[in-house]
């Protein structure tokens, strides 16, 4: 009987995750079918040459922000970033490599900001960032990986409460920190506009 208890309770849990996994799957693609909409609209709006339907530039203005999913990142930054090849990920990359990367109105172009610019201060980060994640990775599981005896197994869930959610969410913080500065290198080194790729097609093809 027992056994038929906990056979039940993990066939329901099994369902469970799976309804939430396929109610997740179906909101995220109903997001990325609004997402194309708007962005499809929004772009086609900033096209506009009749001055009567041009777009207001407050509505300008919220209309990269939504685009970019933030505030914090300014519109003259997102208006360069549509102009590159996949622009929706580097639109992506750019808002989570924000506090490391910056437009240089100088260049025309992203560029580290000046106190990651050294190649040796971002490897040094890096590995700082990779090394927090798997300390605060460990205190966070700490408890779950003590054996302890019977009468000591409510002290243990007791502190796998107290670490999993807190040290989890640093762990979390170092490992997107260390994420963004590689996403945020990646940005600086791979800036190809439509129109270069175009001229660069043009030229091979020329050359055969």
């Amino acid at each position: 009987m027992e056994n038929l208890v906990k056979a039940v309770s993990i066939i329901g849990a099994i369902l469970a995750g799976a309804k939430i996994i396929f109610e997740f799957t179906i909101g995220k693609l109903s997001r990325l079918r609004e997402e194309y909409r708007f962005a499809k609209e929004f772009l086609h709006d900033l096209q506009e040459t009749d001055a009567s339907k041009k777009l207001h530039p407050m509505a300008v203005e919220r209309g990269y922000r939504a685009l970019a999913g933030t505030r914090s990142v300014p519109i003259r930054d997102i208006a360069y970033l549509l102009e590159l090849t996949e622009p929706d990920k580097q639109i992506r990359d750019y808002v989570l490599a924000w506090a490391y990367v910056e437009f240089d109105c100088r260049t025309g172009r992203i560029q580290h900001r000046r106190k990651y610019s050294q190649p040796s201060v971002r490897r040094i980060l890096k590995w700082t960032w990779s090394a927090a994640y798997a300390g605060f990775a460990l205190i966070a599981m700490l408890p779950l990986l003590i054996v302890a005896p019977p009468h000591e197994a409510a002290d243990i869930r007791f502190w796998s409460l107290v670490t999993i959610p807190a040290f989890g969410l640093l762990a979390a913080l170092a490992m997107r920190n260390s994420i963004a500065i590689g996403r945020g290198e990646a940005l600086v080194s791979g800036q190809q506009k439509h129109s270069q790729i175009i001229e660069q097609l043009g030229a091979g093809i020329g050359q055969r």
